[in-house]
């Protein structure tokens, strides 16, 4: 009976031996995979740290690229604009200047007929013929203001307003004149718009608005006289001053019938198109 005792007691200390040498076992096993985890999660924080840093900088980049896209793509745009201008006040210079050299032959022309200045009015009624001695032509009076020492002249069938102080006696008119003026300042200009000596197109850029004004006044009453149907009033954009005067001044004056801002070929808000 002890024999047996012994031996089962041996038995389950071997037993117990194994399972002890197991354990240690899986404990190993199981030290060495936590080291091997803490390793993993070293390692996948860098990875997560080195993408997040190379995504700032490909965002970062391209924001540099389409920076860099957009100021070119302003710097082209202003390029143009100033061509743009450049080419259009090259255009309107060369239109001013062969307008002088025409009207320089006209007066020259002018000097054939005229010996002196026609002598200024004590007096102006209605029904008075009279000469505009600024135009040069011949008309009929159609009424006087005189609180404001203006005058409403008919000219070729066409009224106009100017001020008392520019009228003076008749003149007798060669009847070649006109043909002769209109002529000299179209071959002059060198451009379809002319009529009857008045350029279709009137530049005010860069003017201020009172002298800009007095100058649309004559120039419109010109344009009347020459039988024009309708011109363009080049005034620009700027801060805006000078066109909301010019089409406030347009707005109602008796030889507009009506008038409207430029289309995009003409010139846009740089241009007003008045038709008389």
């Amino acid at each position: 009976l002890m024999k047996e005792s012994g031996a089962r007691v041996e038995t389950l200390l071997s037993e117990l031996m194994r399972k002890r040498e197991e354990l240690d076992r899986l404990l190993a096993e199981t030290a060495r995979l936590r080291q091997e985890l803490t390793g993993l999660r070293a390692l996948l924080r860098e990875e997560i740290k080195r993408i997040r840093a190379e995504r700032k900088e490909i965002f970062s980049g391209t924001l540099r690229e389409a920076e860099g896209i957009l100021l070119k793509a302003k710097r082209e745009a202003h390029d143009v604009i100033k061509q743009l201008k450049q080419s259009e006040l090259r255009r309107s210079g060369e239109v001013l200047k062969g307008l002088d050299r025409g009207l320089a032959e006209v007066r020259q022309k002018q000097e054939k007929y005229t010996k002196e200045e026609p002598a200024g009015l004590k007096e102006v009624r209605e029904g008075q013929s009279v000469c505009i001695r600024r135009l040069g032509v011949n008309g009929i009076v159609r009424s006087v203001n005189r609180r404001t020492g203006r005058c409403r002249v008919v000219v070729r069938g066409r009224e106009i307003e100017v001020p008392a102080g520019e009228l003076a006696e008749p003149i007798a008119e060669p009847a070649d004149e006109a043909v002769s003026t209109a002529g000299a300042i179209r071959s002059a200009a060198g451009t379809d718009d002319i009529t009857e000596g008045i350029s279709g197109v009137l530049n005010l850029i860069g003017q201020r608005v009172d002298p800009a004004l007095s100058v649309l006044e004559r120039y419109l009453n010109d344009a009347s006289i020459a039988g024009l149907g309708s011109v363009k009033i080049i005034h620009g954009i700027g801060t805006g001053r000078l066109s909301s005067a010019i089409r406030d001044y347009l707005n109602g004056h008796p030889l507009v019938r009506d008038f409207r801002k430029g289309d995009e070929d003409e010139g846009g808000e740089a241009v007003t198109v008045v038709y008389l």
